[in-house]
């Protein structure tokens, strides 16, 4: 999430509202408001002063919590084709923790890479012409496993079987003690 915030989605919002003559300081400003207004609820980690205005490195549970509210954020102030591109990676994200799969779950995993794929490349695009990427951008390792996400599932099971993310929690105190 960090990677396609990063490099495409906050780029691709900011070209959208320089040509409007908007300043990124407003934008950031909306953007952060909008996340400060999202109500309390369980299991919904609240950013009561924004996303900005942190100077720390968010860790993969922030940016998870973020992506439960993303796409409402981001309505209105993100271009289609960047709200599009989100979608299918939440889609993508979201199939590619299934505890379990079918065959039909697994074709709905390599529609989401495809079309996320294809968002991001298409010639006539807003990552092709406001040079984000160019007709010859090779990807990132880690977003080039997409393509390998529904055979690997196929052949050693699902993917959060094998994920860092249950057992991370237990190297803070290792961490600790070390520093």
């Amino acid at each position: 999430m960090d990677y396609l915030l990063q490099k495409w989605i906050f780029p691709l919002i900011d070209i959208h509202w320089e040509k409007r003559k908007v300043s990124k300081g407003a934008v950031k400003t909306e953007v952060n408001s909008r996340f400060a207004m999202i109500p309390g609820y369980p299991n919904l980690r609240r950013f009561a002063r924004g996303v900005f205005t942190s100077t720390h490195h968010w860790t993969v549970h922030e940016y998870k919590a973020m992506m439960k509210v993303a796409v409402g954020i981001l309505k209105g102030v993100c271009p289609p084709e960047g709200l599009a591109l989100m979608i299918e990676y939440l889609h993508i994200h979201r199939l590619s923790h299934y505890a379990v799969h079918t065959e039909e779950s697994l074709g709905w995993l390599e529609s989401a890479i495809s079309t996320f794929w294809k968002i991001l490349k298409a010639p006539g695009g807003s990552f092709i012409t406001n040079e984000l990427i160019d007709d010859e951008w090779q990807t990132v390792q880690k977003l080039h496993y997409f393509w390998h996400y529904a055979d690997t599932v196929r052949e050693k099971g699902a993917l959060p079987s094998y994920s860092t993310d249950r057992t991370k929690i237990w190297h803070k105190p290792l961490n600790s003690a070390f520093r």
